[in-house]
């Protein structure tokens, strides 16, 4: 438990978050139905979407410090 976050900070990256180990994200992973659309709710279905967001964030960030990059404007 916490090896991902050990490993961010031995390597100085940013940790961007965990997902608990279930077997719903197993099962759901092997048949094509992700946790985060068939149990948007759950535990591991937030901890997905958080993840997702943390991720975005840090490729924007990333992105808007590089030169010769077209802007993308997400619509919801």
């Amino acid at each position: 438990e916490g090896g991902g976050e050990t490993l961010a900070t031995e390597r100085g990256v940013p940790f961007l978050g965990r997902v608990p180990l279930a077997a719903e994200v197993r099962v759901g992973g092997d048949t094509g139905h992700p946790i985060v659309a068939d149990d948007p709710d759950s535990p591991a279905g937030q901890a997905f979407r958080k993840l997702a967001e943390a991720v975005a964030a840090r490729v924007s960030v990333t992105l808007l410090g590089q030169q010769n990059v077209v802007p993308l404007n997400v619509i919801k």
